[in-house]
């Protein structure tokens, strides 16, 4: 009788069955050998450059993605090179007049002494070079300008080619450095507009543990419009981020990307959330509900403290008292939202505590940010991120509150379409405040 490890060592010693394996192994391999032939033919050959010829003009696309102002007098661009084509920055103009600079694209600075020591053609030739930017190539521009504080100021670049490529500063403004000073501000301020409006709102948690089953619906129905609206609000500066974006880094597919991925995780992480909710109880499931919701409002909460710093080191925020009473009555009902799941369980304080700090801690990460290393590729890719965790959150509250039965029904009484009416036009009015 042939045992299974017989049978299988037969198999490994036979040669007809390793040429076999050998001829899988080399149709697996085989298409991709051919797709790197293919590649390096185009590396080579370039066919597009062919059809172009010498006399066509280069596609030069440069993206100024951060403006900085050091200290007055001084001018800082950052530069991203979107385009398929090198571009040299042969001249800036300020406010309509030209302007000396230097500049860092990664070939050395071009205000270097040691280029005075070479000949003119050589220094000419030299000089060129450092100014050229590769494609998907970042560069440094600095300008001794006097800048008028609290003025509007604008900047154009010009190429070799005569390409122009302008940006504003909309209020010249001091740049925010990151000292322990700015640090401390901006913790304060995530502080008022982030973690204590949260925390104010898990202080409903007492009342919510006495409703009834129907007010409870309602109360879930009211956060879901909470967060429809968040995640729509989310979906809308990220498509405004975007339009910052050199057209290489295609800011329409990174949002999809981020929103699309998010929700699959979160998928995967409910499915394991329900099988342990089977052997732990209902509570666990609830619980780890709230956290969901806690997670999609913090990486809400980190996108709006990467606007707030963004604004600030622009000059463009306005830090008055209805600023912050604006978004402490906009955050407030983000606690709301989150005990929302847990009025038929009890909690502990602690979890209270790591729910608000998840939710409203990330402002003050996001203020840092914005402040001080400012990136609309980030801002873009939070925000996505955060509106694919709330999408996914509402999806969850619907699946609980239908209990296995149509998610449609869960709307159909009158009050619940209320309570989600109701959150979603809370939501709005109290954006209103924000934005004046």
């Amino acid at each position: 009788m042939t045992t299974p490890q017989q049978t299988d060592h037969q198999q490994r010693g036979n040669p007809s069955t390793s040429r076999g394996w050998a001829a899988t192994g080399l149709l697996a391999v085989a298409p991709l050998g051919l797709l790197g032939v293919v590649l390096w033919g185009i590396a080579v050959l370039k066919p597009l450059d062919r059809m172009r010829g010498e006399d066509f003009p280069p596609v030069e696309e440069l993206t100024v993605v951060r403006t900085v102002l050091p200290e007055p007098g001084l001018i800082e661009l950052h530069l991203v090179n979107g385009g398929p084509d090198p571009v040299t920055v042969a001249q800036v103009l300020v406010d309509e007049a030209y302007w000396s600079f230097w500049m860092d694209a990664g070939h050395g600075l071009t205000n270097d002494p040691a280029l005075e020591e070479l000949l003119p053609d050589d220094r000419a030739q030299e000089l060129e070079r450092r100014r050229t930017i590769g494609r998907l190539g970042r560069a440094v521009i600095w300008l001794e300008y006097p800048w008028v504080q609290g003025e509007a100021h604008e900047v154009v670049l010009i190429s070799k080619t005569g390409v122009t490529f302008g940006t504003t500063i909309e209020v010249a403004v001091v740049s925010p450095t990151a000292t322990a000073r700015y640090f401390g501000l901006f913790a304060l301020l995530g502080v008022l507009v982030g973690l204590i409006p949260v925390y104010l709102g898990l202080m409903w948690y007492p009342l919510i543990r006495r409703l009834g089953e129907r007010t409870i619906n309602v109360l879930l129905c009211f956060t879901v419009g909470l967060l429809v609206f968040l995640a729509i609000d989310a979906v809308a500066e990220a498509l405004e981020a975007s339009t910052q974006l050199p057209e290489v880094y295609q800011g329409p597919a990174l949002i999809v990307l981020g929103l699309v991925g998010t929700m699959l995780l979160l998928l995967a992480a409910g499915g394991w959330m329900q099988e342990r909710a089977t052997r732990r109880g209902p509570g666990f499931e609830s619980l780890g509900l709230a956290y969901f919701i806690a997670l999609g409002i913090g990486l809400h909460n980190l996108g709006e403290g990467l606007a707030i710093g963004a604004a600030f080191n622009l000059g463009a925020l306005s830090l008055g008292t209805m600023l912050i009473v604006g978004f402490t009555l906009h955050n407030i009902t983000e606690g709301l939202a989150i005990v929302s799941p847990l009025a038929r369980v009890g909690v502990r304080v602690t979890h209270l505590g790591w729910l608000g700090l998840l939710a409203g801690g990330p402002t003050i990460v996001g203020g840092w940010v914005g402040a001080f290393a400012y990136s609309p590729l980030w801002s873009v890719l939070f925000l996505a991120i955060g509106a694919g965790a709330i999408l996914q959150v509402v999806y969850e509250i619907f699946r609980q509150m239908a209990a296995g039965e149509a998610v449609a029904r869960v709307l159909r009484p009158l009050p619940n379409l209320g309570g989600l009416a109701a959150g979603f036009g809370l939501m709005y009015a109290t954006s209103l405040l924000v934005a004046m």
